[in-house]
């Protein structure tokens, strides 16, 4: 939610396929956009849809980014 992203300081990562149609990708870009942590970051999936992020190679980025 964007008011909550709005006071959250800690690693914030984002991954989002540009192709969603379910949450369209803006609703990644804004929270990515409204969070004020120093330690941020939008993974964009090219073409991914909703359930892109959950495949094993996306999920595999998503991993090294939070170790």
């Amino acid at each position: 939610n964007t008011e909550k992203i709005r006071s959250y300081t800690g690693h914030f990562v984002v991954i989002h396929g540009n192709k969603d149609q379910q949450l369209p990708y803006f609703m990644g870009q804004s929270l990515y956009g409204n969070s004020i942590s120093k330690n941020k970051e939008l993974i964009t999936i090219e073409n991914g849809k909703h359930w892109s992020p959950m495949l094993p190679e996306n999920w595999n980025r998503l991993i090294e980014k939070i170790k």
